[in-house]
């Protein structure tokens, strides 16, 4: 379970979930603590205490019985039976000084986890952007009129994300077609890299906006989508975001925590502190599927068992009558249920097919295509409900008619400040805000408030608002270079 959480960091830096983690461990721990204890017990009695016992008691009656050997009433056995006491003592004293050179093995290993635990980050300078985006955030209240209730959530909606005279850095090495083309033994490593520096960019964006990011390859979208979510810091400038909002980055790649099941994956993002029944129900779950047209496929149904089973074991009724014996029952029954099911069908397949099929009986993640692994992915975070999302390149392995799906549900978590929530509590929720990087399509220039053009060198050249946009809605100021 630890390594495919530790092999699944991104996502958990991505959701900013580390508590979920922890939770999780200790749930691990406390479950195993039973067992655990009751072995170490049985090997501590049999082990250690009762062969101790027993040398003590032998070595106490040979004491005892010292005065008959020397007045000849007691025959020579009694002496061996001291050299054979001794011997037991030494390997006793032998078991000792292995578990000790067995210690001191552990010793570099730790030595070198402490050097790595202590090596130099960069979290002073995330403290340090933290403090500014606060002082950000109390500046602009500040300047609002003395009518306005500066303390309220509307007025916290008003702060907008902002970015000013930033430059992104990018060291690449020199394309193959500049190399000399003579020359087969070609080593990179000899040609120096060339540092690929933007022109200062400076935005500026309201809360309650759906922004695209389209470009050719290689040209900075995920560059700058980075730099929003702060899992980078740019080379000069300053970045504005509002710390009370929570910035959830969809990475390209599908992730997911494989010792989790599907369901855990999927309200993996909702932190408990927002109220995690109103996002994880099974209504909300299945709505957001059905959306991304997950509805007719197997992992609907494995989600809406998963959902309906945890939502079972939450209620106070199942804590009532649910114990040891009926949980370690329905593991066996589903132990029982496996092994008949793998037997019944070792009959009729070779071998190679049986190993297959138990292995994809085991791991969930191994049945889903491409399309369904992306689709699970995207809802994650739309479960999650962030305030601000970013998601590079979301529209990927998906045909056009489910890209549409997507851009649609974009479309209406920005406009309803979440999806499948409760319509009457909408002005009570924050703004939501999407930048997503996509190809140049019509589709998304349709969709998306504001679509911004990158360039080949990391620079602005062109940003169009949605077509008939309204002097009322969203608003989006966007400069390169000196002057704008």
């Amino acid at each position: 379970w630890l390594l495919h959480a530790d092999a699944s960091y991104d996502l958990v830096n991505d959701y900013g979930n580390r508590n979920a983690i922890v939770g999780k461990f200790q749930k691990v721990l406390q479950d195993q603590r039973k067992l655990v204890m009751a072995l170490k017990s049985f090997s501590f009695w049999s082990g250690i205490v009762i062969p101790w016992i027993t040398i003590i008691a032998t070595g106490f009656y040979i004491a005892a019985a010292g005065k008959l050997v020397t007045e000849g009433e007691l025959s020579m056995g009694s002496f061996l039976a001291t050299i054979t006491l001794y011997k037991d003592l030494g390997d006793r004293f032998d078991g000792i000084y292995a578990d000790f050179e067995a210690l001191s093995e552990v010793i570099d290993p730790l030595s070198v986890l402490t050097v790595q635990f202590n090596l130099e980050t960069d979290l002073p300078q995330r403290m340090e952007a933290h403090e500014a985006h606060e002082q950000y955030l109390a500046r602009r209240l500040s300047e609002l009129p003395p009518t306005s209730a500066s303390l309220s959530e509307s007025a916290y909606d008003t702060v907008p994300i902002f970015l000013t005279d930033v430059v992104i850095r990018k060291t690449e090495p020199p394309t193959p077609g500049v190399l000399d083309p003579h020359r087969r033994d070609v080593d990179l490593a000899e040609y120096p890299t060339a540092p690929r520096v933007s022109e200062p960019l400076s935005a500026c964006v309201e809360q309650g906006s759906l922004i695209c990011l389209t470009g050719p390859a290689s040209c900075g979208k995920a560059s700058l989508l980075s730099l929003i979510t702060k899992d980078c810091l740019p080379a000069s400038g300053e970045i504005g975001i509002p710390p009370h909002l929570r910035l959830v980055r969809v990475s390209r790649e599908p992730s997911f925590v494989k010792s989790m099941g599907l369901y855990a994956n999927l309200v993996f993002g909702v932190l408990s502190s927002e109220g995690g029944h109103t996002y994880t129900n099974h209504e909300r779950v299945g709505n957001i599927l059905r959306r991304l047209s997950l509805h007719h496929s197997w992992i609907f149904h494995a989600v809406m068992q998963d959902c309906l089973r945890e939502e079972e074991e939450l209620s106070p009724e199942y804590h009532e009558h649910a114990d040891e014996e009926d949980i370690f029952q329905e593991m066996e029954r589903c132990m029982r249920e496996h092994e008949e099911q793998v037997t019944a069908q070792a009959s009729t397949l070779e071998l190679s097919e049986v190993e297959s099929e138990q292995d994809h009986l085991r791991y969930w993640y191994d049945c889903m295509s491409r399309s369904e692994a992306k689709r699970l992915h995207l809802a994650r975070a739309f479960i999650a409900s962030p305030e601000v999302l970013i998601m590079h390149a979301p529209f990927d392995d998906l045909d056009e008619g489910l890209a549409q799906d997507v851009l649609k549900l974009m479309r209406d978590f920005v406009d309803e400040r979440g999806v499948a929530l409760d319509p009457a509590t909408k002005h009570c929720r924050r703004k939501r805000s999407v930048f997503f990087s996509a190809k140049d399509t019509a589709m998304c220039r349709q969709v998306a408030d504001f679509t911004c053009t990158l360039g080949h060198d990391t620079v602005a050249l062109k940003l169009e608002p949605k077509h008939g946009e309204s002097d009322g809605g969203p608003s989006w100021l966007w400069t390169c270079g000196q002057g704008g």
